[in-house]
């Protein structure tokens, strides 16, 4: 069953394999196996160092406007018309004329923690640099970024892909010698998406390795 407090549940953002072009990914490899750490794959290290993610947002659902005789209280028989609404007027809600998916703020918003020298910030940094100046037909582009939920016994339950996303922004990075220590331990950045799916999983949609059918 899930926990009734959200800090027994958990969550696993993944970053795909295409989010950082081989060229990039050969270069950073070599530099993570002269560190002989756990970690030697650049996504992987990249994914192990997500802190935070935001997803999932939306407005404006609802539109008001003023109808007649909307809201009016009803009349007793000790209540005289001039105690009633000055008008009978007031504003009365519907439902947005906008599509579901016109109402998402399909923005992603994950925070990373800075390591090993900036590591993995300028990895990010030139991996954008890198498939923003591909053909948007390119198939270097990632295709979807997958967060996984799971329940307080650890099991996944359901996940959601955000399908062609793009870096929109990311934070600047502070150097002050000043300082004895770093201003920021974490750095930001935005991602903007074009549809997301929802798949809530159980036994019927999982084969024996636990993949999820379609």
């Amino acid at each position: 069953m899930l926990a009734l407090k959200s800090r027994f549940d958990g969550y696993k953002l993944t970053l795909p394999k295409e989010f950082i072009p081989n060229r990039i990914e050969e270069k950073y490899a070599n530099i993570l196996s002269k560190k002989r750490g756990f970690i030697n794959s650049p996504i992987e290290f990249l994914n192990e160092t997500i802190q935070a993610v935001n997803v999932l947002g939306f407005d404006g659902a609802a539109v008001m406007q003023q109808q007649s005789f909307r809201g009016e209280p009803d009349h007793k028989p000790n209540r005289i018309r001039q105690n009633a609404f000055l008008s009978p007027s007031t504003d009365h809600a519907y439902r947005s004329p906008n599509t579901i998916l016109g109402l998402m703020d399909k923005t992603m918003q994950i925070k990373f923690k800075h390591t090993l020298g900036f590591l993995n910030y300028f990895m990010l940094f030139e991996s954008f640099m890198y498939l923003f100046s591909r053909d948007t037909k390119s198939n270097e582009l990632p295709k979807y970024i997958e967060l996984e939920l799971f329940d307080e016994t650890g099991s996944r339950y359901s996940l959601v892909r955000f399908y062609d996303p793009i870096i929109d922004a990311m934070d600047m990075i502070s150097f002050d010698n000043s300082k004895p220590t770093a201003n920021s331990d974490f750095f930001n950045i935005t991602l903007k998406y074009n549809n997301f799916e929802y798949i809530s999983l159980n036994e019927d949609m999982e084969d024996s390795n636990g993949e999820v059918k379609y």
